[in-house]
Order: C-alpha cells, then structure tokens, then sequence
C-alpha cells in the first residue's frame, strides 16, 4: 500500500560478456545467471543476507540460458555447444548431475513442477525426456523425434504428460506410464505451421499459435480424444496463446499489432472479449497471477496494463512510456506490481493502488539496452540484465 518505493544495488554480478538471462530460485535466496563468457554462475545468500557465489558452470561455448527447478534444489544450463548440463545441490555444495548432448541449439529447456523430469526441444529434430532417479542421479528416459526443428517442450501441470511443438506442423503429446515410461498419446496433424503450443492448468485443453494468422483450442472429450473447440483469427502470424489462471481464457499475441482475449461462455463456446491494439507489434503479453489484469509490451516504446471489471469486461488502465522498444512486461507474483524492460536502458516498476489504478514506484537504470527484468518469486526482489554484462538486484 506504500506511495514511495525505495531500491537499493544489492550485489552486482560481473561477467566477461553480455548476460543472456538472470534468474531467481523459487524462494529467492538463490539467483543464476548465464553469459556468452561460456559461464553460468550461481550466486546465494548467506547468514548475513550477503549474495556470494556459489558455483560457476562451465560450457565451451556461450551459455544461452540457466533455469532452477520449481523446488529449487536443480539448475539446467543450455549452451550453444549443443549441450544442456544439470547441477543439483547437496549438502549445500552444488554438483554436476548430467549433461544431455543434441546435434544443433537449443529452442527450450523445461523442468516438470514437481522438479524430478526435465525435457529439452532442439534444432536437431529431437526432443528429450530426462528424470531423476531415487539415489539423485539423473538419466535420459526417451527421445522424441520429428521431421523438423522441435520449437517448444512443455511438461502438464502435473508432469504426466509432454507437449512438442515442431516445424514439421505437428504437435505430439506424450504421457508418462506407471512403470515410468513415455508413450505416444496424440498426435495433432496441421495444415498450418505452429510456433508454439500451451497445456492449460488442468491439462485438458491444448491451444496451438500458428504463423498463418490463426490460434487454435483444442479440448479432451471424456473418451480421452481430442477435439477443436475454436479458432481464434489473426491478421498476421500468431506469436503465442496461453490460457489464463482459471483456464478460461485464451490470451493471443500477434505480428497484426494486435493482442486478443477469448473467454468460453457457459455453453462451452469461445468468444472475443477484447482486442489490444499497439502501433507497432507486441513484444510479449501475459496474466497476472490472479488472472485479474494482463500487461502488454511493443516495440512502439509503450506497455499497456488492462484490468477486469466485476463484471467480467476489460478495460485499460495504465500506458507504460520509454523511449524505445519495450523488450518485456510481467507482474509481480502477488499481482500487484508490474516491471518493463525497455532498450531505453531503463526497467520501470509499476504498483497498483487501492482505487485500481496503477503508479510509477521505481527506476531502474543500466548503461545499455536492458535484455530482461523479473520479480523473485516472494516478489520483493527485482533482476535485470543488461547487454553491458551486469546484471543488478534490487529489493
């Protein structure tokens, strides 16, 4: 509820190149970054709240990204030396696990919620399913394969099932059997190229982004096949669709400058409640956690805040300036506040008032274009990374 918003340098994290990301571990005492130096480094805090570093992952080549598990106690690296290393911790110390080798770069890296299974997507047609065994070590369980690039990997909320998006125009979902193994469930044939795929939280739905103008929704009949329920048109290619928090809408995002909501009625139809507009094309748009506002981000310099009305409308309710692209926008964990990345060299950080609207908190400056910005998962923390190899907390 406070009106002033005050931001301190907690740590700098120093590297010899630009820092492709920075991320915070779930309960924010940990925070990894990685580097085009061909290192990840693993910083945590310790008795005395001082960030120290941990650990520092080495690649032969840049490390493109570095993710925690849900549970904190795993980190994955992908690198462009066509490899992805897995370090977890004991006993405080942290120790290299795996390391998954492909034939090409990586699109994605994803753990499952509960930690124990990773899957991969790659250049080289191929998908992999790894898990943890029962004394900690870590093997790869199956290789899925398509007739193109695997663009996206994504695990159920659940973790029983695995959804691979290829440029062959086919999306596959695998499940998990009882004595551990993976099996082909379903494979969506498409006359449309797909450019990413979503589980929605309860697993039964599916809606697929395609670059010919167009995001689909498909559901799960009762008899465990799948069927279309919508599409949602574009005039332009479709850049991503996910669901929101209750999984009854559907937020797409498109090059038509556009960024759409679907909402499915009591009947179980679909139907548009709202179309976003920018000058330019949309960045990134995305939910609050509470499914009651979504943030979007252009390269017209701007992000845009809407907000859901009792009555279930949509409304905008903020317009976020910089003076350049605005590379990303996402809310704090508690979906009261809101951070911007911008080109501009600056994050900004946005808090909601009691009377609904929204308010500039902070500034965040860096001496180059900003690469990202993310709240810590207790949302008292903010990570930025810069093209000038820094990458700052603020609390």
């Amino acid at each position: 509820q406070c009106e002033t918003f005050n931001v301190d340098t907690e740590a700098v994290i120093a590297h010899e190149d630009s820092v492709n990301s920075a991320t915070f571990s779930a309960d924010g005492s940990h925070l990894v970054t990685a580097s085009e130096d061909k290192t990840a480094k693993i910083y945590g805090q310790n008795t005395h709240g001082k960030w120290v570093e941990e650990t520092i992952i080495s690649h032969q080549d840049g490390v493109g990204s570095a993710i925690f598990s849900a549970d904190d106690r795993h980190v994955v690296t992908t690198s462009y030396d066509q490899t992805a290393k897995i370090y977890s911790q004991v006993d405080g110390a942290w120790d290299e696990k795996l390391t998954i080798f492909h034939e090409g770069d990586f699109y994605s890296v994803t753990f499952s919620t509960d930690g124990r299974h990773l899957v991969t997507a790659n250049m080289d047609n191929t998908a992999k399913i790894c898990a943890e065994g029962g004394d900690g070590s870590w093997e790869e369980k199956l290789t899925i394969f398509h007739d193109d690039w695997v663009n996206s990997a994504t695990f159920s909320t659940d973790g029983s099932h695995v959804l691979t998006v290829s440029d062959d125009n086919k999306a596959k979902i695998y499940g998990k059997e009882g004595d551990g193994s993976w099996v082909e469930k379903i494979t969506f044939p498409n006359n449309r190229r797909i450019t990413t795929a979503t589980f929605s939280a309860d697993g039964c739905r599916v809606v697929l982004a395609c670059i010919d103008d167009a995001a689909i929704i498909y559901g799960q009949k009762t008899d465990g096949s799948w069927e279309e329920e919508a599409t949602i048109p574009h005039d332009h290619s479709v850049m991503s669709a996910i669901f929101g928090a209750d999984d009854r809408c559907v937020l797409t995002v498109s090059f038509d400058c556009v960024a759409k909501i679907y909402g499915q009625k009591t009947d179980g139809s679909w139907e548009e409640e709202i179309i976003i507009s920018h000058v330019a094309w949309i960045n990134s748009a995305s939910f609050s956690a509470n499914g009651r506002h979504l943030v979007t981000a252009s390269v017209d310099s701007t992000a845009k805040i809407y907000s859901r009305r009792d009555s279930g409308s949509w409304e905008e309710k903020c317009i976020i300036s910089h003076n350049y692209n605005v590379i990303s926008a996402t809310f704090s964990p508690d979906s009261r506040h809101a951070v911007t990345a911008s080109n501009d060299g600056t994050a900004k950080i946005y808090g909601l008032k009691t009377d609904g609207s929204w308010i500039e908190k902070a500034i965040i400056s860096h001496k180059s274009s900003l690469k990202s910005a993310n709240f810590s998962d207790d949302g008292c923390l903010v990570v930025t990374t810069g093209t000038d190899g820094t990458a700052k907390i603020y609390g």
